[in-house]
């Protein structure tokens, strides 16, 4: 036997162990065909052949095949009951039926017609453990992810649509390398139970007469069960091929109870699928096609005989997720790159048209006249002049009281105003309070304006008479004080501080001639709506 290195992790991998009562045989799957394997003796060599097997290969999934004499089937009822009840019942149903092993499967079959309408089930067992167990035991040894234990008969229902059987009472006839001659009967394409019986050696008894011998018993047997429905002819599909197929057909009569329906394996392994013709009359090639090509649910391994096969399923769960994430994620990236690339590109862009209008803008700003202020103050001015239009409130009755106090006084300038107005109309002028702190318009009605004011200017031409200078300043107040709506004249900085509780410091020095005497004015005015 020569044994192929491990090879690497596949999650399309699997393979086969046909398991029957001389021998065991691998078939391996992968790349959606099937091949035979390796064969091993059901004996202490086979099994330390198996091991080695197992410890030179790659952990692949691996199903096991039960073709045995010693499976045994038993058609009952239990309640219609379902997840733990029916879990409960029939395992109760199973350890009294079946002692001595926990091999054991149920199937559901319909429910019965009349009475609690109980659950028709058939259970089925493999009798005899000690078959089975060391194979098992070999696997969980080299923490092979055992995938499943089946049954060979109950999966011959899978074979069904391939050679188009569909009748209410089917028996199919297959043939099997190790020697046997399995017939296995399905009511209404459900099974009911199989017989396993060895092959004559070739040569010895014709195969046609044997066959038929046997096909007797079983159905004089299957009569005494009362499974064959009535009034319907058993269809009896035989599987051979060759000589075989040949010799069978011609002993072969259909009577009124009974329709031979002769199948060539070849014919079913070429609607199978499997690669290669079959010149062999046996079958076993067909169920490994028909368990590896889409495989079935569990039938007799228990759960923790499986945990290796549990987690090989998250190990390739894991697999697949990590490289849909990695697709994902340079898909993501390119994506990501390629949006950069156009926002660079848009970036240049926009670089580019900006110096191009920033130079056609200095181009045509060299063409215009020369103006006293910077196109940004003049903006400036415009926003203001807008906002003030829109405004309610405007400087401009301010500013004409102030012009007035100004006339005929030649030697005061303003150098600044910084004017403050509720820009509400409908407000109160006490709710603006003047910069000395005290609220303005608290005696007028609704619809005054609360304008102030703070003004600054300087005296021209009384350098080095502060009291004249501080005259100066007095008077203009004055002139404010007695114009219309003006509430309040504040001096909060006079030129020179000539009160006798002032202080004064600092060095005498004699005051440059026409040096201006600068000073300061809090002006409180009320405007009242109506006002221009």
């Amino acid at each position: 036997m020569t044994l192929s290195l491990k090879s690497g992790f596949s999650s399309d991998g699997r393979r086969a162990l046909l398991l029957t009562a001389d021998r065991a045989t691998v078939y391996q799957w992968r790349g959606g065909e099937i091949a035979a394997g390796f064969v091993f003796g059901a004996d202490e060599h086979g099994l330390e052949q198996f091991g080695r097997y197992l410890s030179q290969t790659a952990n692949e999934p691996l199903y096991v095949l039960a073709d045995l004499v010693e499976e045994e089937y038993r058609q009952d009822s239990i309640p219609h009951v379902r997840g733990a009840d029916r879990r409960a019942v029939l395992q109760r149903k199973q350890a009294r039926l079946f002692r001595g092993t926990s091999y054991c499967h149920a199937l559901v079959q319909g429910r019965e017609p009349e009475g609690r309408r109980d659950d028709r089930v058939l259970l089925t067992a493999l009798v005899k453990p000690e078959l089975v167990a060391p194979w098992i035991e070999q696997i969980a040894a080299h923490r092979i992810a055992l995938a499943g234990i089946l049954s060979l008969p109950i999966l011959s229902g899978q074979l069904l649509p391939a050679i188009g059987a569909g009748g209410a009472n089917v028996l199919l006839v297959t043939l099997h390398g190790s020697g046997g001659l399995r017939q296995t009967f399905f009511r209404d394409r459900q099974f009911k139970l199989s017989r396993l019986v060895p092959l004559p050696r070739s040569g010895t008894t014709p195969i046609g007469g044997y066959l038929l011998g046997e096909l007797d018993k079983l159905r004089r047997y299957l009569s005494s069960l009362g499974l064959l429905a009535a009034n319907v002819p058993l269809q009896i599909y035989i599987l051979a091929h060759g000589d075989w197929l040949e010799a069978i057909a011609s002993r072969c009569r259909d009577t009124e109870d009974e329709r031979y329906l002769l199948v060539d394996v070849a014919d079913v392994g070429r609607k199978l699928g499997v690669s290669g013709a079959l010149t062999t009359p046996y079958c076993d090639l067909l169920f490994a096609q028909v368990l590896l090509a889409k495989p079935p649910r569990n039938h007799y391994a228990r759960r923790e005989q499986m945990r290796y096969f549990s987690l090989y399923r998250a190990r390739v769960g894991l697999f697949a997720a990590s490289i849909a994430v990695l697709l994902a994620g340079a898909g993501w990236g390119g994506f990501g790159l390629l949006e950069g690339l156009s926002y660079q590109r848009q970036a240049v862009m926009a670089r580019q048209q900006a110096d191009y209008y920033q130079a056609r803008n200095e181009v045509a700003r060299r063409g215009l006249p020369p103006t006293p202020a910077e196109p940004r103050d003049i903006r400036a001015a415009v926003d203001l002049v807008a906002e003030l239009r829109r405004s309610k409130v405007t400087p401009l009755p301010l500013l004409r009281t102030l012009s007035a106090a100004l006339e005929g006084n030649d030697a005061i300038d303003l150098d600044r105003i910084d004017w403050r107005g509720s820009a509400d109309a409908t407000a109160r002028a006490d709710r603006v309070p003047s910069a000395s702190g005290s609220p303005c318009g608290a005696a007028s009605g609704a619809g005054i304006v609360c304008q102030t004011a703070e003004v600054t200017g300087r005296v021209n031409g009384f350098a080095g008479d502060p009291r004249g200078t501080s005259l100066q300043v007095d008077r203009f107040a004055a002139a404010l004080r007695a114009a219309p709506r003006v509430r309040a004249v504040t001096i909060t900085r006079w030129p020179v501080d000539t009160r006798p509780s002032a202080n004064l410091s600092g060095e005498v020095a004699p005051t440059a001639a026409g040096a201006p005497s600068t000073f300061t004015l809090q002006v409180v005015f009320e405007h009242g709506n109506d006002a221009g």
